[in-house]
């Protein structure tokens, strides 16, 4: 990554950087102060993008106050424990439901009982587990925050206002979380490699940053539920000061199923700044073309990191590609596209400086070059 200049004191900022798979958020909360939610590798470095963005801006990683996992799907968690190792004057937040007795009752059936690691989500969470154990006596925050909604996770009075405030989950959801994570703790499941999933993502933790004025609503992978105590419903009906977000981290890669008219129209103000990582990954495609042209509908000004698009794979090994084809329906590489959209303002001034880099695109731009295409061929 190229050497950047770092914001001014004075400038909030919102980077998004995703790849086919993965996804990391990176805030400038003023006055030199960081916010880094979820993670995942910079292809180049093969170091998580928050800590290689940060050494290219020349900005300390001591400097990053809060390190969040807004879910442990393996896509958001890549790499966030050598970000909280390296951030040593960080607070550590994750939903409530992760230190629930029944989350670490399926962790430790779960975990493998070789020497062979467990899997990116059990290696991540385990590792951040040992570093706030680790953590000197007078360490500012020993134990993880847990998020819930309603709960501040980090603020400043001085020298401007800042505030990031978890909207989930919903105290609904960690109930219901836990009745399944206790269905998952009695049932015979053997080991696994992946940390306990829980079903539609209404743990996930969503958040808002205020910093003075200014409103960022990082929308995580929560999803809408029926149930109007979970999901997006039970942020928005939480919304009770009316507060309105100007830029949008659009939730579950821009997903039908985390998408409503009520969280454009009581969350967010009028064409707000939209962004969004792609997901491609055994066959599945994130957004679709329905999904980018049901979101540029709601607001013009949306920036994708990646294009979401799959290409077949191709071993260097005949041999090795001629056994994938026998015991597989279809095979697809994940891509390697990686980009990354910046955004900066002045405390002061009205208008978004909007840059983007790699393989980033406006969202106009992918449905233009990529769907239209596609439809034309039908």
């Amino acid at each position: 990554m190229e050497k950047g200049v770092a914001p001014d004191t004075d400038c909030v900022e919102v980077s998004l950087f995703g790849p086919g798979y993965g996804e990391c958020v990176v805030v400038h909360l003023g006055f030199n102060d960081w916010l880094v939610v979820d993670s995942c590798i910079e292809p180049d470095s093969g170091e998580p993008v928050a800590l290689v963005y940060l050494n290219a801006l020349g900005v300390d990683s001591s400097r990053i106050a809060l390190v969040a996992a807004s879910h442990w799907d393996d896509d958001h968690i890549r790499g966030i424990s050598e970000v909280f190792r390296r951030a040593t004057n960080a607070q550590f937040v994750c939903s409530s439901v992760m230190t629930s007795q029944e989350f670490q009752a399926v962790l430790s059936r779960w975990r493998p009982k070789s020497t062979i690691p467990g899997g990116s989500g059990i290696d991540e969470f385990d590792r951040v587990i040992d570093i706030l154990a680790n953590r000197a006596a007078d360490t500012k925050y020993p134990t993880p925050e847990c998020a819930h909604a309603g709960s501040i996770l980090w603020e400043r009075q001085q020298p401007i206002p800042v505030e990031v405030r978890a909207l989930s989950p919903s105290h609904a959801a960690d109930i219901a979380a836990i009745a399944e994570l206790a269905g998952l703790r009695d049932s015979d499941l053997g080991e696994r490699r992946r940390l306990p999933c829980i079903e539609g993502n209404h743990t996930s933790v969503v958040m808002s940053v205020r910093v003075r004025k200014t409103f960022v609503l990082l929308g995580a992978d929560l999803q809408v539920r029926a149930d109007r105590n979970l999901g997006w419903y039970a942020v928005v009906d939480g919304n009770k000061s009316n507060t309105r977000h100007e830029v949008y981290k659009v939730p579950h890669h821009g997903s039908a199923n985390a998408d409503d008219d009520e969280i454009w129209d009581r969350l967010l103000i009028k064409d707000p700044l939209t962004l969004l990582t792609p997901f491609c990954r055994a066959g599945v495609l994130l957004p679709t073309c329905d999904d980018a042209e049901r979101i540029l509908a709601r607001s013009a000004r949306s920036y994708l990191t990646a294009p979401a698009k799959k290409r077949r794979y191709r071993a260097r090994d005949y041999v090795v590609e001629k056994t994938i084809d026998e015991v597989t329906l279809e095979s697809y590489a994940i891509p390697n596209g990686f980009g990354h959209v910046r955004l900066r303002k002045k405390l002061n001034d009205n208008d978004w400086d909007v840059r983007w880099s790699g393989s980033a695109l406006r969202l106009e731009q992918f449905v233009r070059q990529h769907c239209r295409r596609r439809k034309g061929k039908k």
